[in-house]
């Protein structure tokens, strides 16, 4: 059995509560690797700087560090990963 994937928690910091939206996690996790879930009893706190995300990352490609995601009202927001327990 070969392994190439393996589940990963991504911590997403640098990002503003108006980008804090399903569709954003969703999008950034299929960035990463493919979407498996939310951490949203760590992130139900308004004063938390970062949300968690798991995804499911090919061990095979470089890990990635930033993306710079933009609205459609013209405001952008360059998001930074932290890989947990690697």
């Amino acid at each position: 059995m070969s392994l190439h994937k393996i589940p990963i928690w991504v911590q997403l910091h640098n990002i503003s509560p108006n980008f804090m939206m399903i569709v954003i996690r969703q999008n950034i996790g299929s960035f990463l690797g493919e979407f498996l879930n939310y951490d949203d009893k760590h992130n139900s706190s308004p004063q938390m700087s970062f949300m968690r995300i798991e995804v499911l990352v090919n061990v095979n490609e470089p890990l990635k560090c930033t993306k710079r995601i933009k609205k459609v009202s013209g405001e952008a927001n360059v998001i930074s990963f932290k890989y947990e327990r690697l």
